[in-house]
């Protein structure tokens, strides 16, 4: 018996039919519809005996797709059989209707794909909009370009009409293609190519345009640029396009919303922005963080070139100030003269400081670099921390004067020159007047320092609970840049312990280098070369330590250049190069110079043989014997950390996976045998098998071993 569209049974009389039926009839029911199971259907005695499925369950699996396609005689690749099922997002009509068009060559081709959307979309006409109103079907369009809403932006699209109505008719009608989330009422992907198919062919191109555009400016109020600009490009509204992209560059060019717009500043009509100096600046903002310094070289002397031309004094005068922000702030003008330059910036600013944004003064050196940039400062500290209190000075109130406690945490940290408590007291007051003054790039700064502290004292729980903290302010700003760097930092916690799994999936979500990486992404590239070690990459690593040290050297970051040298000298001392002690006795006079300890201490395990084998002459006693201390107790903490963990060459059996686990939870010989239903002389088996594919000799090497190839979890016995 088969009950079509059970939800809209609403009288009292069908429904205690129904229910009877399935109490007391011996024949199989079947419910069908378009909406979620009807509360009146809904009883712990039903679902005893009631199997559901929804449209989720009727999407077939990767095989199911494959054996599909075979069976309808479609002689195709692998590759293309793949593109067929996200394409049709494994929807069996769908399917079926590409496979029509595939049978006679094979081939998946964009005709292919429209003639199969023609059957699918008839099929739509009916059981879809063919049950909607004319006001719920022209809704439906209007909103088709907008997978995710709120009612706020429908009524916006909508001529200021209440949608709430039309949605819950919509929805009681067809409950599966409009769905409620956490960003407002989402449109199934099943529908949306359908819908804006149908758009195309009912609506004007006028019509179409004028929804876009009310769509972009109602994102642009909003604050959400990228998907304002979007929805511009889509309109090819291309004066309001332009108009956005230089009112953004205007009210200014920090890191976070240069890399949000990346993409759209690179792909700019140059004849455009030579016209525009606040797009000239972007540019030169962009090609720098793009670590293009040549030209980003070109579009500041562009700037410069309509600074001279302009005749207008207040636009002159807006153009000289980006011009000073610019020489301050471009990354790859690097840390020469800092002094000087701030000082320029702050003369020209001393009567007028308000007018200074405070994106620019998050994004200055003092923050953005962090102490450790100002290595060559560092050596004075004195004279640095009055660089700094200068620029807190002249800027009355608009710089955050936690720059200065986390400044000194930073140093002592890195210098081992203060205890923890006095550390974590100027951080701790440090974060509370940045939260205060809504400085976000001051609050990860001394989150940043406080999880290394930590770490180094062997708290990787509290670590974590930090890092985690500010992880969803990072979320709730939308600093996506910073959220990637931030997971790089977790990756750090696995390298700790030379977790081979985690290391693995961390480096599938990586950045290529080989296509390229921007200067926000320095601190994963670095954390990507730690990686390739772990895996045994040292080739991978040598190649991209060579591009870090270039890059380094020609932005001027000290630090990280000595950082990355260091791990060069690791990579050498594995593959038996003698060259590794050159580069090491390099990095630990550095280190020396500038008093640095942390720089080479915080990689315990793995440096240790290099500190004991090298002993560079200009290395003070004093400080080498201190810096071989620091580094031992990190060695202690970490004692897995950047070890080289291989796959193994023949795996185990499912058996002597499960077998490893319970060695791993510590049950003994007993223990195993009683859960495993094997005989004492069976584990003894499996053991042995175990060991020799682990190339260990005994339980606690494989216990150890199982740790670093993260296969001693229980869900990883399967």
């Amino acid at each position: 018996m088969i009950f079509d569209n059970v939800s809209y049974l609403e009288d009292e009389e069908s429904r205690k039919y129904v229910l009877d039926m399935l109490a007391n009839s011996d024949k199989h029911i079947i419910f069908t519809s378009r909406a979620p199971r009807p509360t009146w259907l809904i009883s712990k005695s039903i679902d005893e005996n009631v199997l559901i499925a929804d449209h989720r369950d009727l999407r077939l699996s990767k095989e199911q797709v494959f054996r599909f396609l075979e069976e309808y005689e479609v002689d195709s690749t692998e590759e293309e059989m793949l593109k067929v099922m996200e394409d049709s997002r494994s929807n069996p009509l769908v399917l079926w209707c590409i496979a029509f068009h595939m049978k006679d060559n094979g081939l998946y081709t964009k005709e292919v794909n429209t003639f199969a959307r023609i059957h699918y979309h008839t099929y739509l006409d009916n059981e879809l909009l063919g049950r909607f109103t004319d006001e719920e079907n022209e809704f439906l369009l209007a909103m088709s370009w907008y997978p995710s809403f709120t009612f706020d932006f429908a009524r916006k699209l909508n001529g200021g009409l209440d949608c709430r109505p039309l949605v819950d008719s919509i929805q009681k009608k067809n409950a599966y293609i409009l769905t409620f989330s956490s960003a407002g009422v989402q449109l199934m992907d099943n529908y949306i190519d359908y819908l804006r198919h149908k758009r195309s062919i009912i609506w004007s191109d006028e019509k179409h345009v004028s929804n876009l555009c009310r769509a972009a400016e109602y994102y642009e109020k909003s604050g959400n640029t990228v998907t304002a600009l979007q929805c511009y490009l889509n309109a090819h509204a291309e004066e309001k396009y332009y108009s956005l992209m230089e009112m953004t560059a205007m009210r200014g060019i920090h890191a976070a919303s240069i890399n949000k717009l990346l993409g759209y500043y690179i792909s700019l009509d140059e004849k455009m922005v030579m016209r525009s100096w606040p797009l000239a600046s972007a540019l030169c903002m962009v090609q720098s963080l793009r670590i293009k310094p040549e030209k980003s070289e070109y579009w500041f002397g562009c700037l410069k070139r309509l600074y001279e031309e302009e005749k207008d004094p207040s636009v002159k005068d807006s153009i000289y100030k980006r011009i000073l922000f610019l020489d301050l702030m471009l990354p790859h003008h690097g840390n020469r003269n800092i002094d000087e330059r701030l000082n320029n910036l702050m003369r020209r600013f001393s009567e007028d400081c308000r007018s200074m944004p405070k994106e620019y003064i998050e994004m200055m050196p003092t923050i953005v670099h962090g102490a450790l940039d100002f290595s060559e400062i560092s050596k004075n500290e004195e004279e640095l921390f009055k660089v700094v209190e200068n620029i807190i000075k002249s800027l009355k109130g608009r710089a955050s004067a936690a720059v200065i406690d986390i400044l000194r945490a930073e140093l002592g940290y890195e210098k081992d020159s203060m205890d923890d408590f006095e550390i974590h007291q100027l951080l701790e007051k440090g974060y509370m007047i940045a939260d205060s003054d809504d400085s976000f790039a001051g609050c990860f700064a001394a989150v940043g320092v406080e999880v290394h502290l930590h770490l180094a004292r062997g708290n990787q729980q509290r670590a974590e609970e930090l890092l985690e903290g500010i992880r969803k302010k990072a979320v709730s700003a939308r600093n996506d840049y910073l959220l990637r760097n931030i997971d790089a930092l977790y990756c750090w916690f696995d390298q700790l312990h030379s977790n081979r799994e985690s290391v693995c999936a961390w480096l599938e979500t990586a950045p290529d280098e080989g296509t390229g990486f921007t200067f926000l992404e320095r601190s994963i590239m670095i954390c990507k070369v730690r990686a390739y070690i772990i895996v045994g990459r040292l080739d991978a690593a040598l190649a991209l330590i060579e591009r870090l040290l270039t890059f380094f050297e020609m932005y001027e970051r000290v630090y990280a250049y000595y950082e990355v040298l260091l791990y060069k000298a690791i990579c050498l001392y594995r593959m038996k190069k003698p060259e590794y002690e050159k580069v090491m006795a390099k990095v630990m006079e550095k280190a020396c110079d500038l008093g640095f300890y942390r720089l080479i201490s915080e990689h315990g395990i793995a440096v240790v043989p290099l500190i004991e084998s090298v002993k560079p002459a200009k290395v003070s006693k004093t400080y080498y014997n201190h810096l071989l201390k620091l580094t031992k107790q990190m060695a202690e903490n970490y004692p897995n950390y950047l070890h080289t963990v291989q796959e193994l060459s023949e795996p185990l059996t499912k058996t002597e996976r499960r077998v490893l686990h319970l060695l791993c939870e510590g049950l003994n010989a007993d223990e195993i045998c009683g859960m495993m239903d094997i005989s004492y002389s069976g584990i003894k088996f499996h053991n042995k098998n175990i060991y020799r594919k682990l190339g260990v000799t005994n339980r606690n090497e494989a216990v150890r071993k199982a740790f670093l190839l993260g296969i001693s979890e229980a869900g990883n016995t399967e």
